[in-house]
């Protein structure tokens, strides 16, 4: 066994979890794969003002035992992403202020 695939914080089976980011043009129907990472369970997606990047807290990762502990990125529109916070306790998502800036709530 190489991780962990089943938690016992009513997630259950980890495989069924997770997920990855997509974004849809509406008008041609054209589904983009933003993010490629099956590990973990992301959530909280905001666009930042701009409208240029999302932000999303990623959770539930399978080798933590720890599953509501927070990682949080940045993902740029053409899949470029950019780890920001890990968790500095229990972390909820993240606000965008600005196109700069982000506010936690956490504790």
């Amino acid at each position: 066994m190489t991780r962990n695939v089943w938690r016992f914080d009513a997630i259950g089976d980890i495989d069924l979890a997770v997920n990855n980011v997509y974004l849809v043009d509406v008008a041609s129907k054209e589904v983009s794969q933003l993010s490629d990472n099956t590990d973990t369970v992301k959530d909280g997606l905001q666009f930042s003002p701009d409208g240029q990047h999302l932000l999303y807290s990623a959770s539930m990762k399978p080798d933590n035992w720890m599953g509501f502990q927070s990682t949080h990125y940045i993902i740029d529109l053409d899949g470029t992403e950019k780890h920001i916070l890990d968790s500095l306790g229990y972390l909820g998502s993240g606000h965008w202020l600005d196109d700069e800036r982000i506010i936690f709530v956490g504790n």
